[in-house]
């Protein structure tokens, strides 16, 4: 998905604030992730 939120970027002109907000939905996931399995890790 980060792929395809910089090819976005390179064919028009997009606004900082949409890239920043497709960049906050891309890192929840992971951060939810990481707590769930910071439990099997320790």
């Amino acid at each position: 998905m980060s792929l395809g939120l910089a090819q976005l970027s390179n064919g028009v002109e997009v606004p900082k604030t949409v890239l920043m907000a497709g960049s906050v939905v891309l890192t929840i996931p992971v951060v939810f992730l990481f707590f769930a399995a910071e439990r099997l890790l320790t």
